[in-house]
C-alpha cells in the first residue's frame, strides 16, 4: 500500500460507495477515521482528503485497542478458523466471505459502537504521552542582582567581585553568572517550583517545565470542566462571565492550584471558567502563537489555496517553541469539539476564531489601524482553519 493506491481508493472506492450507499452524506460531511501509516498521512493523502472534504477524527499512533478490525473482526474470524485446513488459497477466500456475510447487521453495529468507550479509554491513559519536558528549550531571564556574600559564577566558577551588581541571576532558576558568562549560556533554563509566584502572566515554557507537564495544568483544569458541562452553553467563550468571579478564580489559582474547586457547586456559570481560560492565555508575556512564528502563520494563511494554506500552516507549526506546540494543539482540538455542538452553542469553527483570534496571537510590532484591521482578518480566517483542519496540522509531530 502506498500514498497512489490508497488516495485511488479514497476517490474512486470509497466516495462512490458512500454516495450510492448513504445518500446525502457527503453533502452533509463525512467523519473519517483511519491510523497514522504513513501512506495516511502524506501530503498527497492529505490533500485529496481535503479536496474530499472529509473530516479526519484524531487517532494516536497505532493501537489494536481502537481498530476495529483487531478487537472485534478479527478475533471472531480466529475461531470461525480455528482447527480447519485448507487445500488452497480460494477455499480460504470463501470461507472467510462466508463468515463475513454470516454477520449480523447488529454484530457489525455492536462493534462499531465499541470504539467510543475505547477511544475514551485511550485519551483518558495518554494524558500524559512519553515527551521529556525537560528538554524543552528555555533562555534564561538574567537580571542584574546584588549579591550578598560570596558568590560564585556558575558558568565559569570563578568569583564574582564587586560590592553591588557584580553579576546577573535568572529569575526563573536562580542561576548566577558573569554579565560576560551569562551571554554563552545554552537554553537550558530550568525553572524552580519556587520562584514561579504566579500562573497567569507567567512564561508558558517556564510553567510547564517547572511542573513538568507538557501543557499548564490550568489549560487542562478549565477545558476540562467545560467539556463536562458547557459543550452544549449558548454562547461559549463569547457571552462573558461575571468579571468579579473571573478575577477571584484566578487569585485562587495563583495562590494555591492544587486546592482549587471549579465544580457547578461552587461555580455554577461555566462562562467564568471559559473567561478564565481566556484571561490565562491572554496574559501570557509571549503568546501561544509567538512572535516569531507570527510571520510563518501569515505567510502560510495569504496562500491561494486551501491545500496550499494547510500545508503552508503545517510548515509553519514546526515554528513554535515544543510547549506552545503542545498547548495549542490539546487547545484548538477542544474548540473543534466545541463546533460541533453549534447547532445548541451556536459557536461554530468562525465564531470561536472570531472570539480567541486576539487572545491567542498578536504582532509584535505596532502597526497603523488600517493595517491592524487587515492583520486581524487574516488573523481569525488562521485560527478557523487550525481548528477545522486540526486533525491534519498536528498529524505528524
Amino acid at each position: 500500500m502506498n500514498s497512489n493506491l490508497y488516495c485511488d481508493i479514497l476517490v474512486n472506492k470509497l466516495k462512490p460507495s458512500i454516495r450510492n450507499k448513504r445518500r446525502g452524506k457527503l453533502s452533509k460531511g463525512v467523519l473519517f477515521l483511519h491510523d497514522n501509516a504513513r501512506p495516511h498521512t502524506s501530503c498527497k493523502t492529505v490533500s485529496t482528503i481535503i479536496k474530499l472534504g472529509f473530516e479526519v477524527l484524531e487517532h494516536p499512533a497505532y493501537s489494536p485497542d481502537l481498530a476495529p478490525s483487531d478487537y472485534f473482526l478479527f478475533g471472531l474470524l480466529k475461531k470461525e478458523l480455528k482447527g480447519k485446513q485448507f487445500d488452497s488459497d480460494e477455499d480460504v477466500q470463501k470461507v472467510v466471505q462466508d463468515f463475513f456475510h454470516t454477520l449480523s447487521k447488529s454484530a457489525y453495529k455492536e462493534g462499531i459502537y465499541k470504539l467510543q468507550e475505547r477511544w475514551r479509554r485511550c485519551i483518558e491513559s495518554q494524558e500524559q504521552p512519553a515527551i521529556n519536558v525537560k528538554e524543552f528549550e528555555k533562555p534564561h531571564q538574567f537580571k542584574v542582582h546584588n549579591f550578598m556574600g560570596m558568590t560564585w559564577c556558575d558558568f565559569c566558577g570563578n568569583f564574582m567581585w564587586g560590592l553591588i551588581a557584580q553579576g546577573v541571576r535568572c529569575e526563573d532558576c536562580a542561576l548566577s553568572a558573569h554579565r560576560r558568562c551569562s551571554e554563552k549560556l545554552p537554553n537550558d533554563c530550568c525553572p524552580d517550583l519556587k520562584l514561579l509566584k504566579r500562573v497567569f502572566g507567567a512564561d508558558l515554557t517556564a510553567l510547564v517545565k517547572a511542573h513538568n507537564t507538557i501543557r499548564p495544568r490550568v489549560v487542562d483544569l478549565c477545558i476540562s470542566e467545560i467539556e463536562k458541562r458547557g459543550l452544549d452553553a449558548e454562547g461559549i467563550y463569547r457571552v462573558s462571565g461575571f468579571s468579579d468571579d473571573i478575577d477571584a478564580l484566578r487569585v485562587a489559582i495563583d495562590k494555591d492550584f492544587d486546592s482549587v474547586d471549579i465544580s457547578a457547586n461552587v461555580y455554577e456559570d461555566i462562562n467564568v471558567i471559559a473567561g478564565v481560560l481566556k484571561l490565562y492565555f491572554r496574559l501570557l508575556p509571549i503568546p501561544l502563537i509567538t512572535f516569531e512564528a507570527y510571520p510563518n502563520f501569515m505567510s502560510a494563511i495569504k496562500q491561494a489555496t486551501l491545500q496550499d494554506k494547510v500545508e503552508c500552516t503545517r510548515l509553519a507549526l514546526n515554528h513554535l517553541p515544543p510547549a506552545h506546540y503542545q498547548t495549542l494543539k490539546f487547545l484548538v482540538a477542544h474548540l473543534n469539539r466545541v463546533s460541533q455542538y453549534h447547532s445548541k452553542n451556536l459557536m461554530t469553527a468562525h465564531n470561536l476564531s472570531t472570539v480567541f483570534c486576539p487572545t491567542l496571537l498578536r504582532s509584535s510590532d505596532g502597526a497603523p489601524p488600517s493595517e491592524q484591521l487587515a492583520a486581524w482578518q487574516q488573523e481569525s480566517v488562521l485560527i478557523e482553519l487550525l481548528i477545522t483542519h486540526h486533525n491534519i496540522l498536528f498529524a505528524s509531530k
